[in-house]
């Protein structure tokens, strides 16, 4: 399997500001929409489906936001899945919020 490095920002303000990079032969995403948590938006469900492919990062293992169920919505679970995701790659993002 090829490694995948993903970059997820989110400030400590509580935005997220998505510019996923992923590289890989299977997916390339990048976007700059600004997101606060309980925004709904497309760009969310593409986060939800890179968070997905890491089973340390899985959004939910059943139900919505789990691997096909992905969601639009931006809420707490999305964003405590972000923080992981962000302490696991810390080396590589450089940034991690709280």
């Amino acid at each position: 399997m090829s490694k995948k490095i993903l970059l997820l920002a989110l400030s400590i303000f509580g935005t997220a500001s998505i510019s996923l990079s992923a590289v890989s032969s299977t997916c390339t995403f990048t976007s700059d929409i600004v997101l606060k948590r309980y925004d709904t938006h497309e760009d969310v469900q593409i986060m939800q489906r890179i968070l997905n492919t890491d089973p340390a990062t899985l959004v939910a293992k059943t139900g919505t936001g789990s691997m096909g169920k992905e969601g639009r919505y931006f809420g707490t679970i999305t964003r405590n899945t972000l923080l992981k995701f962000q302490h696991k790659y810390a080396s590589t993002i450089g940034l991690v919020a709280e």
